[in-house]
């Protein structure tokens, strides 16, 4: 059951990869753009930056994923040469075959809720993604995200909640956060005492959009 705080409910916080546009083939353009960087990021071939991908699990979906940023120094790739990597190269799909959260929904849930984005994609690719996608960001009133010039660093998604309620003057459970990954997405606000809800799919996120948000 999906628990929403429906009374005092005032910021839905999105996630971006996976929640608002979804592909079929997502994993298989995930575990090439990983294999690409492992091979650039160390003196490594593809089949064995395959192993590596295999041995640590960067080729599971959804909850299973395994975050190559908070992974790689275990074998060898410094973080911050993966924020490096990731400020010139990054995760693409095919955007004409992808599905994705129908803008006129969004806008309605904007009529109700303050709409925000929460995400460890690069900003600049969030943009540029958007206008790939068609996807209206204008429903959005901010995009928490790194960006090309803090290093893009990964942020970390509890104290972005926090800061999301400090900018809002929003308590926790005034929030309700929808992502692809519950540990990463929403777990972090549920811990904070907001809460939140798993998607598996563009349908399931439109589907809690209409049934529990509307």
């Amino acid at each position: 059951m999906v628990k929403t705080h429906e009374k005092k409910l005032k910021i839905i916080v999105f996630d971006f990869d996976e929640t608002l546009y979804y592909h079929p083939r997502a994993l298989e353009f995930y575990v090439e753009f990983i294999k690409n960087a492992i091979c650039s990021l160390s003196s490594r071939n593809g089949d064995e930056a395959m192993k590596i991908i295999r041995e640590y699990g960067f080729d599971r979906r959804g909850e299973k994923r395994v975050s190559f940023g908070k992974t790689c120094g275990k074998f060898g790739i410094d973080e911050k040469a993966w924020d490096e990597y990731k400020l010139s190269h990054f995760f693409e799909v095919d955007y004409d075959g992808a599905d994705t959260v129908d803008n006129k929904l969004l806008i309605e849930l904007a009529k109700k809720y303050t709409l925000v984005i929460l995400s460890n994609e690069l900003y600049e690719n969030i943009i540029y993604k958007s206008e790939r996608l068609e996807i209206d960001l204008s429903v959005f009133d901010r995009i928490y995200a790194p960006s090309v010039a803090d290093g893009g660093h990964s942020v970390d998604k509890k104290e972005s909640f926090k800061k999301i309620c400090e900018d809002y003057g929003a308590e926790p459970d005034e929030l309700f956060a929808l992502g692809d990954r519950y540990q990463v997405d929403v777990a972090p606000l549920v811990e904070l005492g907001g809460a939140g809800v798993q998607i598996s799919s563009v349908a399931d996120a439109e589907n809690i959009i209409k049934t529990k948000l509307m």
